[in-house]
């Protein structure tokens, strides 16, 4: 039997920036930035060969670097979402039992049983309890002991469901790891 875990933390602009990374890995985000640096290589190869005309060497650029255009997106929403909820301006308590996570801040106190969560994720910085599939609470490792975390893993693991759809995940993974293979052998072909 567990007992209750508390912690008080303040959410940071990084807990938000490595939310949009973690969404972006959960999503196929970062597939389809394979995708892209693999048709941008394929329009480089084709205009430094003397294939095509400048327009190649244009889009090549783009979709080379439109994974870090991407990435600046995702920070300056993060800097906003921080700037913007005014809940997560102030330190949080976190008290996590095996029945509910109850959530304090100076605006109240929000308890929500395990089995009314809408998701799960988790990443090395934090986990993310969803509410639904658009909200989500930041529980930063940082503020648990290795133990704590361990316990809620675990208990997040049984009692939370997962509701990600995989296998059209892993076809995208397919898919862009094999235009990117496509992509970098057209160099040496």
């Amino acid at each position: 039997m567990m007992t209750e875990i508390e912690a008080t933390t303040e959410i940071t602009q990084r807990n938000f920036f490595q939310l949009q990374l973690a969404h972006m890995n959960r999503r196929i985000s970062v597939w389809m930035f394979v995708a892209f640096f693999a048709v941008g290589i394929t329009c480089l190869r084709a205009y430094f060969r003397g294939s095509s005309d400048s327009a190649d060497l244009v889009m090549g650029i783009w979709f080379v670097l439109a994974p870090a255009i991407f990435l600046l997106i995702y920070y300056w929403v993060a800097r906003k979402q921080k700037r913007e909820t005014v809940v997560f301006q102030h330190p949080i308590t976190y008290r996590i039992s095996e029945q509910a996570l109850s959530i304090e801040s100076r605006h109240g106190i929000n308890v929500i049983p395990w089995a009314d969560m809408y998701d799960h994720m988790e990443d090395k910085h934090s986990f993310y309890l969803y509410i639904s599939s658009i909200q989500c609470y930041i529980l930063p490792k940082k503020c648990f002991t290795a133990e704590q975390a361990g316990q809620i893993q675990e208990l997040i693991k049984n009692s939370v469901p997962v509701k990600r759809k995989k296998e059209f995940r892993i076809f995208m993974i397919v898919l862009s790891v094999l235009m990117l293979v496509l992509s970098l052998g057209s160099f040496f072909w």
